[in-house]
């Protein structure tokens, strides 16, 4: 962040052309995007009113980055579950958020009515619904574009804390909001509401990475009717030793504000990220499977998360009630689910017992990619996947 070669490293993602780095609306409302793009997209800004179970944390807010070293090292020493107890209580707390999201859909529907079938993106930490969207090479990395081609439709948003949506403290915004979140703009969405052109969908999928695939499955635990299908993207349910704590430490987080004041002046100590763009490659991608330039347009778009994130993601995966298709996925060399080698964790996934009313349950691992699937190299190879699981699974 601070250091004279990330700063480097941040100018040089100027080649990626102003036009797509930074979309804006056109004055019908719309989204103006290159002349190449198969999608039409609609910026929306949504109040979101939701009741949330939330946890009060009873740890000294940050003055600098040692007091981030000290809860890491806190988080992740081998018994932390005895040594550390930052949580005080438990409260409801009922809040309207203002949460940015884009609706794209086929400039030219396919005819099969495929485009009624939505799907909503849930990114991870580290990022902002750009994640979905690449504005570098958007024929090669994009998620919406290689999925809007195959006639799908894509709401995909800024989760709290992140992009254009509203930023709350770092010490309050928890896993329980975002949850409460995704199932609400889930609802809206299967109502017709925020769908651009194509009116009230006929299938909403769940689709998340990291810390959104975390939400996506958790919705899909406390609200099994609310989506038809969901791919979940940047995940391996397998035992893996301490892995996640490794994952953590690897991140060298530092406090957002502190380090770049130009970019995160409004967000409070709590909101940290990565220490440099050593540690995002380190955690996110796999040498030699990046191009360097898909890598710093990944950095010039990477975003801090809320400490109590990271402290929130806890619980059961299972899903017991849940009928609809399954798919899991993630990249050969995740780092953080799979330790860096994906195939034998996948080949340990209990997916039968975490998905039991499943109707169609699928997992498969891109060859080459890190945990940041969607910018590895074949990206377009991994979205390939995902969508010929949407069409096994008739939508």
């Amino acid at each position: 962040m601070a250091s004279t070669l990330v700063a480097f490293l941040l100018a040089a993602s100027s080649i990626i052309p102003a036009a797509q780095a930074n979309p804006v609306s056109s004055t019908n409302g719309s989204l103006e995007r290159p002349s190449s793009s198969v999608a039409q997209c609609v910026p929306y800004t949504i109040p979101i009113s939701i009741t949330s179970q939330n946890l009060v944390f009873n740890f000294t807010q940050f003055k600098n980055d040692l007091d981030v070293a000290y809860i890491i090292t806190e988080i992740t020493r081998k018994d932390s579950n005895v040594t550390f107890h930052p949580v005080s209580g438990i409260k409801n707390v009922t809040t309207t958020y203002s949460i940015s999201g884009t609706f794209c859909s086929p400039k030219k529907p396919s005819g099969n009515g495929r485009e009624k079938t939505v799907l909503l993106a849930t990114h991870g930490i580290g990022y902002d619904g750009r994640y979905w969207d690449s504005a570098y090479k958007p024929q090669e990395y994009s998620f919406v574009e290689a999925v809007v081609k195959e006639g799908y439709s894509v709401f995909y948003y800024d989760r709290l804390g992140t992009g254009k949506s509203q930023v709350v403290s770092g010490y309050t915004n928890q896993a329980s909001i975002q949850i409460e979140i995704l199932a609400s703009l889930a609802t809206l969405i299967r109502s017709g509401k925020y769908t651009g052109p194509i009116g009230t969908p006929k299938s909403l999928v769940l689709v998340g990475h990291s810390f959104g695939t975390y939400t996506s499955n958790a919705v899909l635990i406390k609200y099994p009717k609310l989506a038809d299908a969901a791919v979940l993207t940047g995940i391996a349910y397998a035992p893996t030793n301490n892995q996640p704590n490794l994952f953590l430490a690897a991140l060298g987080l530092r406090i957002a504000a502190q380090h770049d004041p130009r970019k995160y002046s409004s967000f409070d100590t709590g909101y940290v990220g990565f220490v440099d763009i050593a540690a995002h490659v380190t955690t996110f991608f796999k040498a030699p499977s990046y191009e360097l330039d898909a890598v710093l347009y990944a950095h010039s778009i990477a975003a801090p998360a809320a400490i109590t994130e990271f402290l929130t993601i806890t619980g059961s995966p299972v899903a017991p009630a849940f009928g609809g298709p399954v798919q899991v996925t993630t990249g050969e060399f995740d780092y953080a689910f799979c330790g860096g080698e994906c195939y034998s964790s996948f080949a340990q996934q209990p997916l039968k017992d975490i998905y039991p009313k499943s109707r169609l349950i699928d997992s498969f691992v891109h060859p080459g990619a890190g945990h940041g699937v969607n910018f590895g190299k074949n990206a377009t190879g991994f979205y390939g996947g995902i969508t010929a699981f949407l069409g096994k699974a008739g939508f």
